[in-house]
Order: structure tokens, then C-alpha cells, then sequence
């Protein structure tokens, strides 16, 4: 059933004709459905018959930019974790071998950097392998969340973060609602 728009609405809002929702005027597709607004002519009676179930992928060109750059952006995330992962075990290695040195100090922070290290490289190495699903838009949007706080990561994650959670790329895995 289509949505009716509530009273207080400007006529500049488009109603997708496909579901009925009503889009912000500045969207490309339908939020709900997927749909590109704005088609006209043939292209429309074509896609006059597509409908597409929530949680069914839809095949986008954002989309598949967007999990391409995911996928490097989640093996680079891996290949620094490795060095974390190296100082974490030079330091377990390396623990009480000085005497001015706090052993049990390096034994604890060689676990918590190897540890650490490891498993944020299995959590990343889950990116690389992400499948398009509703569920592995969540995963990674979370991934990439993960990366936020890394100042020098933020000219990569910003960008990303912001393509992932465009409309085309939640219809490229199969999540339409916001």
C-alpha cells in the first residue's frame, strides 16, 4: 500500500512509482524499493515489472566501487595489524632480558599488542571475504567504524563510510530501509 504523504508536505517531494514512498527531492532511487526516480519513457516500462524483496541484493555501479575499495581497504587494515602483532612478540621475547626493565610490564604489553593485533586482523580479514547480504552491509559498515579513531586512516574511512551508507550501495546488498 502505497504511503501517503502527510499533509504539511511540499509537492516537490517524489512519490516513486513503484512502491509509492515518498523520496526526499534530492534522492536518486527510492529509498524503500530501490527504484531510480526520475525515469521516464521506456526505460520505465521496463522496470515496471522489477520488484525486489527486502534483503534481495540489487546489482548497483556504486555498489560495486564501494565493496571493491571496502575489500582493499580491509586488507591493508590486516597488513597493519601485522606489525602490531611483531611488536607484540618482540616484546614477550624480549621480556626481562635488560635490568632496568619492568618484566612484567613487557610480558603484558606484548599480550595485550599480539592478542590485540591478532584479533583485529581475523576482524578485518572477515572484510575482505564480505559477502552482499544485509547482514554484511552491517558488518561492514562496522569495520569500518573500527577505523574511525585512527587519525591517519580518516582520508580513507570518511569517504568510504559515506559511500557505504549512499542508497545504491544499501540496494547493492540488499538493505533499503534507513
Amino acid at each position: 500500500m502505497p504511503t501517503p504523504p502527510p499533509p504539511d508536505l511540499p509537492m516537490k517531494y517524489d512519490r516513486c512509482p513503484s512502491c509509492g514512498f515518498v523520496n526526499l527531492p534530492d534522492a536518486g532511487n527510492c529509498v524503500r524499493c530501490g527504484r531510480s526516480l526520475g525515469i521516464d519513457g521506456e526505460s520505465a516500462a521496463l522496470m515496471d515489472g522489477e520488484t525486489y524483496a527486502e534483503g534481495v541484493p540489487r546489482e548497483t555501479d556504486l555498489g560495486k566501487k564501494v565493496l571493491f575499495w571496502f575489500r582493499i581497504y580491509s586488507g591493508l587494515m590486516v597488513l597493519l595489524c601485522l606489525p602490531v602483532i611483531g611488536l607484540g612478540v618482540i616484546l614477550l621475547s624480549l621480556a626481562g632480558t635488560f635490568e632496568s626493565q619492568d618484566a612484567q610490564g613487557d610480558i603484558a604489553a606484548g599480550l595485550i599488542f599480539s592478542v590485540g593485533g591478532a584479533a583485529f586482523a581475523v576482524f578485518y580479514a572477515f572484510g575482505v571475504f564480505l559477502r552482499r547480504s544485509p547482514s554484511g552491509w552491517f558488518i561492514g559498515k562496522t569495520l569500518i567504524l573500527f577505523g574511525l579513531p585512527v587519525c591517519f586512516l580518516l582520508p580513507a574511512t570518511i569517504p568510504l563510510l559515506m559511500a557505504w551508507s549512499k542508497p545504491d550501495s544499501r540496494v547493492y546488498f540488499g538493505r533499503y530501509s534507513l
